[in-house]
């Protein structure tokens, strides 16, 4: 099944609006929910179908406007199923716009095959905040590096200028595999434009690094053993960046509530 969406966020009258939205399943979105603070718009991509089957495409076309601000996530971790699927995502991100897209982790079920694919084009004001985060499968059926291969590419431009490419693939059965991710399990990128002040989170159970670019803004690398501490990483660090290009000074949520213990009864993959 080839599924798609389009979307275009424009500004409008002080604040973001959805200008046009096509979606065919299995990708859903949320109702959207503007946040009057910070001037951003959040949508959820929904996938009622259970995950990705083989033989499933998603296609995802996204046009942030100038002056547009939209954070972008998904209601849950994307189960992978056995046999072979693909998602691309394809950004266009406009002079002084903003997107926020850091989804849920990718969850490789056992002999799944899956190509994920993000391409991004930056106006030279344009921010970016993406990433992408991948668990070692179903641990809990002990499905735990079960799958056969997955492939993460990016390519992300600016003003003209490849600013950042990746392309990563994981064969469970090779020898590299714990030359790759070592002693964890969980692993997770993320790739920020727009600001070169955000530090490294320091949750408990994370090990992380960043680094900034040629060409301007930084990469992340983030190592776990939970779907949870990848999650509460990326947050701190979207957290920072948004706070950043609004001029106040963010509440690191690694530093702050969930170190007290305050996100209890997240389950972690």
């Amino acid at each position: 099944m080839i599924g798609r969406l389009r979307l275009r966020a424009a500004y409008e009258h002080g604040r973001t609006v959805l200008r046009e939205v096509c979606c065919e399943f299995p990708l859903v979105l949320s109702r959207p929910r503007a946040d009057s603070a910070g001037g951003w718009l959040s949508l959820v991509v929904l996938t009622p179908s259970g995950g990705l089957l083989d033989g499933d495409a998603l296609e995802s076309d996204v046009t942030i406007e100038a002056g547009a601000k939209l954070r972008l996530r998904a209601q849950a971790a994307t189960q992978i199923h056995a046999g072979r699927s693909s998602q691309a995502w394809r950004f266009t991100v406009g002079a002084d716009a903003s997107l926020d897209y850091a989804p849920r982790a990718l969850v490789p079920h056992a002999r799944a095959e899956h190509h994920s694919r993000v391409t991004a084009e930056l106006a030279p004001t344009g921010s970016l905040f993406v990433a992408e985060s991948v668990t070692p499968g179903r641990c809990h059926l002990g499905e735990m590096f079960s799958y056969q291969e997955l492939r993460l590419d990016l390519d992300i431009q600016q003003n003209g200028l490849l600013a950042a490419r990746e392309r990563q693939v994981i064969r469970p059965e090779a020898d590299a595999l714990a030359c790759q991710l070592g002693p964890y399990s969980h692993f997770a990128a993320a790739y920020l434009f727009g600001t070169d002040q955000v530090r490294p989170p320091t949750c408990d159970g994370l090990e992380a690094g960043i680094t900034s670019l040629a060409y301007g803004g930084q990469c992340a690398r983030l190592l776990a053993n939970r779907a949870i501490d990848l999650d509460r990483g990326l947050e701190d660090m979207a957290l920072q960046w948004r706070t950043q290009l609004e001029g106040s000074i963010p509440q690191l949520p690694c530093r702050n509530a969930l170190s007290q213990g305050r996100a209890v009864g997240r389950r972690a993959i």
